[in-house]
């Protein structure tokens, strides 16, 4: 008697585990807004083109504009590598301020980002 009672409880309590847990994922809120991140950036390793990279360029302007909207965390590296668009077109001003978003958003990338902003900087005093 006590191995069935047992049983039913165990039974009972994965049921209800089971239950409440999937319904608790289901009103999460998202960490990050993604957009069509990953089929852009596929197009630019595919074909890195000016049109595709315009297009790309377009993508994580949204992405950055539509998480402000919905209340998230810019996804990480958007920043950045809109930043590397920017210095790429000799933009130098627009890619070094989002550069710094990027540190600030993410602190763990500024050793990298940093190095990024100097060559930014070098390339800059070369022209």
């Amino acid at each position: 008697m006590k191995k069935r009672t047992f049983c039913i409880l165990f039974i009972l309590t994965y049921v209800l585990l089971f239950t409440f847990g999937c319904a608790t994922r289901a009103t999460q809120k998202p960490m990050y807004y993604w957009g069509d991140y990953s089929g852009s950036l596929y197009k630019i390793h595919k074909d890195p083109n000016k049109k595709n990279i315009a297009e790309h360029q377009v993508q994580l302007e949204t992405i950055i504009k539509q998480s402000e909207e919905r209340d998230l965390r810019v996804p990480p590296g958007v920043y950045g590598e809109l930043g590397y668009i920017y210095a790429l077109k000799n933009n130098s001003k627009e890619a070094v301020k989002l550069f710094e978003m990027e540190k600030q958003t993410y602190p763990e990338s500024t050793i990298f980002i940093d190095n990024m902003i100097q060559q930014v900087q070098k390339r800059e005093i070369n022209e």
